[in-house]
């Protein structure tokens, strides 16, 4: 059997899917101490656990955005901060030191 310019034994290819079954099955038979199964229990108790906080979250999230579509801003606008920021934030280019 030709694969691209290779040329390949099928013998060859059977014997190496039986040699990767063969580690696969032993891969399996592993090592299952009661202190790794009590772990993995807690581990799936907690992942079962967060993935109910996520649709909790999720859910809370698309109801806050159904309302926010019921808020007009033009007959209700925000009003204005209490407090304006009149210093440059973080990394803010200061284009009126730069002399030309």
């Amino acid at each position: 059997m030709m694969i691209g310019s290779t040329l390949i034994n099928p013998c060859s290819v059977g014997s190496m899917l039986n040699a990767r079954k063969q580690i696969i099955a032993a891969a399996l038979n592993g090592d299952y101490r009661s202190e790794h199964i009590f772990v993995l229990q807690q581990e799936l108790q907690l992942y079962d656990v967060y993935q109910t906080q996520i649709v909790t979250c999720h859910r809370q999230i698309q109801e806050c955005l159904a309302q926010s579509d019921k808020v007009n801003l033009n007959e209700s606008p925000l009003p204005q901060s209490k407090h304006p920021r009149n210093k440059p934030q973080g990394n803010v280019l200061l284009l009126e030191m730069v002399s030309s």
